[in-house]
C-alpha cells in the first residue's frame, strides 16, 4: 500500500515539475496572468480540476481493468482473481 502511494505522488511530482523544467518563463508569465484574475474564477477553476479529478480516479478504480481495481477480471498466471471489495461485485 505504501508503494502504491509513492508512485501516486512520484507522478504527481512529475507532473508538476515538468512544466516549469520545460519552459520556466512561460510559467511565470502565465501564473502572472493568473494573479490577476478574480477570486470567482480562481475557484471555479480549482473545483472543475478537483472534480476532473475524482471523474478520473472513479473511472480507473471502477471500469477500467487494471488489477484489481476494475470489473473485467484479469487472469493471474498463479490463479484465479481474488476479489478484495476494490470495485463493483463481479457475477459468476
Amino acid at each position: 500500500m505504501v508503494g502504491y502511494w509513492l508512485t501516486i505522488i512520484g507522478v504527481l511530482l512529475v507532473l508538476e515539475g515538468a512544466p516549469w523544467f520545460l519552459s520556466p518563463d512561460r510559467i511565470r508569465s502565465l501564473l502572472a496572468e493568473l494573479s490577476r484574475l478574480p477570486d470567482p474564477v480562481l475557484r471555479a477553476m480549482g473545483f472543475l480540476a478537483m472534480a476532473a479529478g475524482l471523474f478520473l480516479v472513479w473511472i480507473g478504480r471502477n471500469w477500467l481493468p487494471l488489477g484489481e481495481g476494475g470489473p473485467i477480471a484479469v487472469q493471474s498466471p498463479v490463479g484465479p482473481r481474488v476479489d478484495q471489495g476494490l470495485g463493483p461485485k463481479i457475477p459468476g
